[in-house]
């Protein structure tokens, strides 16, 4: 479920815009998440990169919507944001701060619809490459480079990147159905998901990784080797390099 924050000081422009999400949630079937603030000082006390998209109003007290994205930006360089106004010139000023459209007031549904599924299929893109954890300290992002493998024990993951090994509760049945797992990651036995980009390579029953060697469990090498061919042979970035058996 995506996480959209609208930021807007007029309660009709609030209404108007919960229900065009609503509407659009009615149409699609998919779900959202809302939250409202009322001006961007509201909106960036205590930020935190948990948002997908960011409806943002240019006109409003305390702190207008401009100033308020470009200090977004200094918190959070990813998320997707869209301008509403009343005045077409003042978004033309959006693309400064990296905003991927804008809608003028008054707009109609369809209006609404077409930027809102362009925004939501660039956010797509954007979360294939890039995953957010919650961890006990907070939320860490990680980019699919980053991490070589993942590995369960009980109910925890522990993803291994190249800047540690970070931990929170979950599953790889879970982990695995998430478009950020989809594409490049296989599993060599049930307590392991690896990268396929990082493998170095393949002796036996052992994968190499990084500085770390997994064992491939026997009802799983002949799927793991088939998802690793097909992983290099449509891979242009892979090059000609074949892990050897």
């Amino acid at each position: 479920m995506r996480n959209i924050a609208i930021v807007e000081d007029s309660e009709n422009d609030i209404e108007y815009l919960r229900g065009s999400i609503d509407k659009y949630t009615q149409e699609s079937g998919e779900q959202f998440n809302i939250f409202v603030f009322k001006d961007g000082a509201a909106f960036l006390d205590g930020y935190k990169p948990v948002y997908d998209l960011v409806f943002m109003d240019i006109e409003m007290p305390v702190m207008d919507g401009m100033r308020a994205a470009q200090k977004l930006r200094g918190v959070d360089s990813s998320v997707s944001l869209i301008f509403i106004t009343n005045l077409a010139q003042f978004a033309i000023k959006g693309y400064e701060v990296n905003a991927v459209d804008f809608i003028v007031k008054p707009y109609a549904y369809d209006v609404f619809r077409h930027k809102f599924e362009r925004a939501l299929t660039k956010i797509e893109r954007k979360n294939e490459e890039r995953l957010y954890l919650k961890t006990e300290s907070g939320v860490c992002i990680l980019y699919r480079k980053d991490v070589m493998y993942v590995e369960v024990i009980g109910h925890y993951l522990y993803y291994h990147t190249a800047l540690g090994v970070i931990c929170c509760r979950g599953s790889l049945k879970y982990i695995m159905d998430m478009p950020f797992f989809k594409v490049g990651f296989a599993q060599c036995n049930k307590c392991y998901l690896a990268n396929l980009a990082l493998i170095k390579k393949i002796d036996g029953y052992n994968v190499y990784i990084g500085e770390e060697v997994l064992k491939i469990s026997r009802p799983k090498k002949v799927k793991f080797m088939q998802e690793l061919a097909s992983f290099y042979a449509s891979d242009s970035s892979a090059g000609d390099m074949v892990p050897y058996v």
